[in-house]
């Protein structure tokens, strides 16, 4: 079946139908001709907006219309090549902005943290009379932690890059992590796959061997998947360390942006990231995880 819209005589020939109907109904009620007439079009009221509003109401109109300006915009823009090509990088620029900015917004402001009791997390800044937002030193965090009756738990983390070699002779490449205080994955109550998370110990300026925690996409990246990581020593930023455990799929701690790849304890600062001039007690962002 063919589609078309109504042409300008058939709404014509409908209205004027719709008219006579209300006419004859006005006769058959006693009044006069004139005066039925005059009181079916004041009901029908003004017939050219009508015929506007039926038009707009039918979607074969609205696709003729778009179908046009289509139609006029390409000759336009086939007739000026430069311009052409300058209006569609600025739609791709402008699109790309847009979605990156909207990815952005959905991950760190709208969707919420993949852990349980998400609700109940809240990240705490301070504040200082020549900066609106501050950190915490290390230091800090610790006297909050150990001396908090309140909170179900405290956490600190601080954004790294680490150059990770899985094996002796591989290329070290560089990726996004963590360093996070020992309890970092007991208070967002989240588990390893395989292995453990850090050992209170682990967390400590007497820790021996530094150990990291690696993502589950680290892990099938870097060392294809292959369960004997977890144990495995390796180098990061040119230190020893050894894999104690790799986390689900999908797990982003406290961001909501971006996957972190590393996680190592905040106590191995000053050995994988010395040009850190807050040594030896670095600044870490706070995490509150409170009972609800």
């Amino acid at each position: 079946m063919k589609l078309r819209w109504r042409t300008s005589s058939e709404l014509d020939e409908e209205i004027q139908a719709h008219i006579d109907y209300e006419i004859q109904a006005n006769l058959d009620r006693g009044m006069a001709p004139e005066d039925a007439r005059a009181a079916a079009l004041h009901k029908f009221g003004n017939a050219t907006r009508v015929k506007e509003r039926a038009r707009e109401a039918d979607p074969l109109f609205w696709i003729e219309s778009i179908t046009r300006d289509l139609r006029y915009t390409l000759r336009n823009l086939s007739r000026s090549p430069g311009f052409t090509v300058v209006a569609v990088l600025s739609l791709a620029l402008g699109i790309g902005a847009n979605s990156a900015i909207f990815s952005m917004a959905d991950g760190l402001l709208l969707r919420p943290l993949d852990v349980p009791g998400a609700g109940q997390i809240v990240g705490v800044s301070a504040s200082a009379p020549q900066y609106r937002f501050s950190r915490f030193s290390y230091s800090e965090y610790t006297v909050y932690r150990d001396q908090s009756r309140t909170l179900a738990g405290l956490l600190a983390e601080e954004n790294n890059s680490f150059a990770i070699q899985p094996e002796e002779n591989a290329q070290a490449r560089y990726v996004w992590g963590k360093l996070v205080s020992g309890n970092f994955f007991d208070v967002l109550g989240v588990q390893p796959k395989l292995g453990r998370s850090f050992q209170p110990e682990e967390d400590s300026p007497a820790a021996g061997e530094i150990a990291v925690v690696i993502s589950d996409e680290c892990w099938q990246d870097k060392f294809h998947s292959d369960p004997r990581a977890v144990g495995a020593r390796i180098k990061l930023n040119d230190q020893p360390a050894v894999v104690v455990g790799v986390m689900p799929p999908g797990f982003r701690g406290t961001e909501g942006f971006t996957i972190p790849e590393v996680y190592a304890p905040l106590a191995a600062t000053p050995h994988v990231s010395p040009s850190n001039t807050l040594q030896p007690t670095p600044s870490a962002a706070i995490w509150f995880y409170s009972a609800a």
